[in-house]
């Protein structure tokens, strides 16, 4: 395997935003699944395993991506991340880009949870971006500033994020969930995902969440 500097900048900067206070302050649910700190360390340690050279891990790439709108993008099949310029994630907003695209590695990892859709997984990583910025910012992101294909979903998500805000474990209202998820679907970007598309989620082995006592 042969990694860039690019590559393993962008690596580095990934961890370093999964392990910030921002993230880690991340704590809430979609349906029945969770979205939390310890799901995050979950992506670092893939993420750390591939760059240690190990098939069970997930891998980062600077390059284009299958989507014009989008900047950042995870690759489910791949268990890759893309970014399509090698400074991706050096502002609030970008990173809270990353963590939108760690919580679809999340997911992958976990295989999502009984009843979870892909246009949840979306909405889940609408709301982590969203809450990422409030904590390492105080504010809401403006959703203008965000391609209008997505400012729906952002201005959702937003609302979401400062109702669960600081409330560790808070489980997102159905009806909340069921108008990010519209959002979502009628967002061209997601062209391929309908409400009932079952979650993209094939899974990394990952030995540290089958048993959770070898975790660092």
């Amino acid at each position: 395997m042969s990694v860039t500097d690019d590559e393993l900048d962008m690596a580095d900067r990934i961890r370093d935003t999964l392990d910030s206070p921002a993230t880690q302050r991340i704590n809430f649910f979609v349906g029945t699944q969770h979205i939390d700190s310890q799901g995050f360390q979950q992506v670092s340690r893939a993420i750390l395993k591939w760059l240690w050279g190990f098939r069970e891990g997930v891998a980062v790439e600077i390059g284009e991506t299958s989507k014009s709108a989008a900047p950042a993008q995870y690759l489910y099949k791949d268990d890759r991340f893309t970014f399509v310029i090698a400074t991706f994630g050096r502002t609030p907003d970008q990173r809270g880009a990353m963590v939108h695209e760690c919580v679809h590695a999340m997911i992958d990892i976990q295989r999502g949870s009984p009843g979870f859709t892909q246009p949840m997984n979306e909405a889940a990583a609408y709301i982590a971006g969203a809450l990422y910025f409030i904590y390492a910012t105080g504010r809401p992101i403006d959703p203008a500033t965000q391609h209008r294909l997505a400012q729906p979903s952002y201005a959702k998500a937003n609302q979401i994020a400062l109702a669960i805000s600081d409330k560790p474990g808070a489980a997102v209202a159905d009806v909340d969930t069921i108008q990010l998820v519209n959002a979502v679907v009628q967002n061209p970007t997601y062209s391929n995902i309908r409400r009932s598309t079952p979650v993209w989620a094939n899974g990394i082995f990952d030995p540290t969440y089958l048993f959770p006592r070898f975790r660092r």
